[in-house]
């Protein structure tokens, strides 16, 4: 489950596949480049370019960054973080349910 204005939300390995909207855009860019080795950023960024999103051509961007891949969360951090988490006993890495710290506007 995924905490949000109406509270707790059960969180799935469906809700991947079929409800998370950067899953179904990234599924749309697959399709669009079917065939198509991304060999460099510009046959990405071609690629991209062409694709629709819900009858919209996206912008496409190239961060002139790279994201810090050995940023981690400290003990003190995660142990808050576990505090929140209930995992089920069946899947207990697949499905879990995250409680609110705070409902909005309540």
């Amino acid at each position: 489950m995924v905490s949000g204005a109406l509270g707790d939300r059960q969180v799935g390995i469906y809700l991947r596949f079929r409800c998370n909207p950067i899953e179904r855009c990234w599924s749309s860019l697959q399709q669009k480049w079917n065939g198509v080795l991304p060999t460099c950023c510009e046959v990405v960024r071609a690629c991209a370019s062409r694709m629709t999103w819900c009858g919209e051509y996206p912008e496409v961007l190239h961060l002139a960054y790279n994201y810090d891949d050995e940023a981690n969360v400290t003990n003190a951090e995660m142990k808050r973080i576990n505090e929140r988490l209930q995992r089920s006993k069946t899947l207990p890495k697949y499905d879990i349910t995250i409680k609110p710290t705070k409902l909005r506007g309540r």
